[in-house]
Formats: C-alpha cells, sequence, structure tokens
C-alpha cells in the first residue's frame, strides 16, 4: 500500500494528499450530516411554535425560485410593452406627418 502512495503522490503531488484530506472529513462528518433530516422530530416535544416556524421557512424557500422567475417575467412584459407603445407612438407621428404633408401640397 505504501507503494501506492508513493506512486499516487508522485503523479499527483499535493493534490492527493488534499483530496485525501477532504474525503476523511467528509467521512467522518457523514454521522452529523445524518441527523439533520430528524430536526423536526427533535423539535416535536412541546415546540410547536418552532415547527410552525420551520414549516414557514420551508414554504418560503420553495415559493422563491418562483418568485424570481416571476418578476423577471413582469419585468419584461412591462419592457415589451412599453417598446410597442414607443413604436406605436413613432408610427403615429410619422403618419400624422405624411398626412399633414399630403394636405399643404393638394389644391
Amino acid at each position: 500500500m505504501t507503494s501506492l502512495t508513493s506512486k499516487l503522490r508522485r503523479v499527483f503531488g499535493r493534490r492527493f494528499t488534499a483530496w485525501s484530506a477532504a474525503c476523511a472529513i467528509v467521512l467522518v462528518s457523514a454521522a452529523s450530516a445524518e441527523a439533520c433530516p430528524m430536526c423536526k422530530a427533535a423539535l416535536g416535544s412541546g415546540a410547536e411554535r418552532f415547527i410552525n416556524a420551520w414549516g414557514l421557512s420551508i414554504v418560503f424557500m420553495l415559493s422563491m425560485p418562483f418568485v424570481l422567475a416571476g418578476s423577471f417575467s413582469a419585468y419584461m412584459y412591462v419592457l415589451v410593452r412599453r417598446a410597442r407603445a414607443e413604436q406605436a407612438a413613432k408610427q403615429a407621428g410619422l403618419s400624422l406627418a405624411a398626412n399633414e404633408g399630403q394636405g399643404e401640397t393638394s389644391p
């Protein structure tokens, strides 16, 4: 095993040591990460206010992508409406100028 480690160290240099340390940290912390889904169960013993807040925070987190997409869509809709209104105003202004020009040349 030592020869394999030395060969890997020669090939990958310090990266091998960094990856080994990262893998060790992940493996050691896996037990504490396993407990995270149990937070609600731990608060279930008479902490009704905390459970409601926890559920509400989940609703806010789930709704945020829809709020962002909706806001972006509404902004784009307003921009398109303004551009169309400006374009219609320019065309109306050009047609008025064309009509005024025709009225002056006709007897």
